[in-house]
């Protein structure tokens, strides 16, 4: 999917497939992560889209094998089901698992 939003980027961006968790104040739905990066990320939602721009999400990533990742966001854009975040770790460890999955990934893309 190209996205309009490539240029406001701060970091490398990995395709990376797996369910995922989308979350916000009033509502939660099945996600499935497309990409990530040390800064954001892009899900498809599985369900009617009940999220808005600058909504305030936390996106809780499903890691076989391992602990579950949650970032801590906003919505950046939506496209029908297509939506970006702009999201930060929750805690250390959550910044540290996302910081190893990431280089795994860009080993992958060497």
């Amino acid at each position: 999917m190209p996205d309009s939003h490539h240029d406001e980027r701060s970091a490398p961006r990995f395709r990376y497939r797996c369910n995922a968790t989308l979350s916000a104040a009033d509502t939660s739905c099945p996600a499935h992560l497309l990409n990530i990066s040390q800064s954001g990320a892009l899900v498809a939602i599985l369900e009617e889209n009940r999220f808005a721009m600058d909504d305030r999400v936390e996106l809780t990533i499903e890691q076989d094998g391992g602990e579950d990742i949650t970032l801590l966001g906003s919505i950046a854009h939506v496209k029908k089901h297509y939506i970006g975040l702009k999201c930060d770790p929750v805690s250390d460890e959550d910044r540290e698992q996302l910081a190893l999955a990431l280089d795994f990934l860009a080993a992958e893309h060497r």
